[in-house]
């Protein structure tokens, strides 16, 4: 029953990324194909870390290897962290839950084995849909192994019969259990047809972060690779710009590639959003499939200082609504909740979907069915520049609304999202005070989840906040 093969699909985070030209990057996809081939073929599970600085295409990079190891039969499991940590194992929660849910109840049983009731402790869900027993009783170091073995021998199973990607997105977010239990991924997964694709920001990890130390310790191991990601140089810019918006006179298109690559040191985000704002301003104009740059007033073709800047300038364009909308969801996050929105209130359910659409239109979001919530802004950028611009006051207030309305959606879901909610609570006793309470309630109850988890280090940070 193990070995039988299993199709899992492709998860939505991955599917969902715009395709875009992939300039610049056939060396580093190089290296994650031959890492990928070397695990499928069995010849050893692998690591490859990809770093780089935000919008320099890490996320895109892995996605592409994702998207072709799993036309050729491979299964890809995605997790994510984030900036306000969800729970201990963040990420790997969440590609178990979408692993676990694609199994039949009766296959479940036999693939877990015996080590259901651990695995368990990580997705609770899993020990209602089996009847599953509570874990054997141990001192904590030994239930934290068996923990993280039962993890690794799940996974190794469903590799025998077909090769398995672990896609972890924003390690530099990844809390220290986290880290610890891909320590042990890294190292104990024996002949697993398995890689791991790891990204994160190199400029983010700072002095103590768990991260760094695991980076130190596989640096001299050949399973493992490390790939950073740097700008795209003129003629790579070249050839993005003629995927996206061609021209017909070459000179012209070098001209303009290497004034864009100087311009965002050939950021592949950065020179997609001013080539968005150069068309949307009148900067370029299309006829016949060419787009020509045109004599325009310097400050409506100008790049502005940042990409920042552009984000904002969209968001003008936005309808009052629209704007109001994106605030809410920036203050739940990168990725946020229907639901929630909904429990806001201020408009039907009709109306919400309207002024999402007109958000993802503008390329500011993006529909993402998953565990974590049903969309995400685009990009990172995208979210922090309508975070920030929202005035301070406004800010807390709304994460009270935030908290509020996820509340309203039950006292189950309330407790899968305890750590956040402490967070939104906190925010908002700035404005209102009660709130401290609340703030005190859930973070105690985050750090009691924490502590069942064997995730000490959380644990003890929750504590202390309280």
């Amino acid at each position: 029953m193990e070995d039988a093969p299993l199709r899992i699909p492709l998860p939505s985070p991955v599917a969902s990324i715009e395709r875009r030209p992939l300039a610049g990057r056939a060396e580093p996809l190089a290296r994650l194909r031959a890492a990928y081939i070397s695990a499928a073929e069995g010849a050893i599970p692998g690591t490859v870390f990809i770093a780089g600085e935000p919008g320099i295409g890490k996320t895109r990079l892995a996605a592409e290897l994702c998207a072709a190891a799993f036309a050729e039969g491979a299964n890809v499991l995605f997790g994510r962290c984030d900036e306000a940590s969800l729970l201990p194992y963040q990420p790997f929660v969440e590609l178990l839950r979408s692993a676990v849910t694609q199994i039949a109840t009766e296959e479940l049983g036999p693939r877990l084995g015996t080590h259901g009731p651990e695995i368990a402790r990580l997705v609770p869900e899993i020990r209602d849909r089996l009847q599953l027993p509570e874990a054997p009783t141990s001192d904590a170091e030994t239930a934290r192994y068996r923990l993280f073995d039962g993890l690794a021998a799940f996974l190794e199973s469903l590799s025998r019969a077909q090769p398995l990607i672990l896609f972890l997105d924003d390690l530099h977010w990844a809390d220290r259990p986290t880290v610890l239990l891909l320590r042990h991924l890294s190292r104990g997964l024996g002949q697993a047809r398995l890689l791991i694709l790891a990204t994160y920001r190199e400029t983010e990890l700072e002095d103590g972060h768990p991260l760094i130390d695991l980076l130190a310790d596989l640096r001299l191991d050949p399973a493992h690779d490390r790939v950073l990601l740097s700008g795209l140089d003129v003629i790579e810019a070249t050839d993005l710009l003629q995927s996206v918006a061609p021209h017909g006179e070459d000179g012209e298109m070098r001209s303009l590639a290497a004034h864009l690559r100087d311009e965002t040191e050939g950021n592949p985000f950065f020179l997609h959003e001013l080539i968005r704002h150069w068309k949307e301003s009148g900067a370029l104009t299309e006829a016949g499939g060419i787009w020509r740059r045109m004599a325009v007033p310097a400050a409506q073709a100008a790049i502005p200082a940042g990409v920042k800047e552009v984000v904002i300038r969209r968001l003008r364009r936005l309808t009052p609504g629209c704007r109001t909308l994106l605030e809410r969801a920036a203050v739940q996050g990168r990725d946020f909740d229907f639901a929630v929105l909904e429990n806001m209130g201020g408009d039907s359910p009709t109306g919400l979907l309207d002024l999402l659409d007109e958000a993802i239109r503008a390329g500011l979001v993006e529909r993402v069915p998953r565990a974590q919530g049903d969309y995400r802004f685009s990009h990172a950028l995208a979210h922090r520049a309508v975070y920030d611009g929202i005035e301070r006051a406004r800010t807390a207030a709304l994460h009270g609304e935030v908290a509020d309305a996820m509340e309203g959606r039950g006292s189950a879901f309330a407790e899968s999202y305890a750590s956040r909610l402490a967070a939104h609570y906190a925010q908002s006793a700035v404005v209102r005070p009660a709130d401290t309470r609340n703030a005190f309630r859930y973070e105690r109850m985050a750090g009691d989840q924490a502590l069942r988890q064997f995730a000490w280090s959380d644990a003890v940070e929750h504590y202390q906040r309280c």
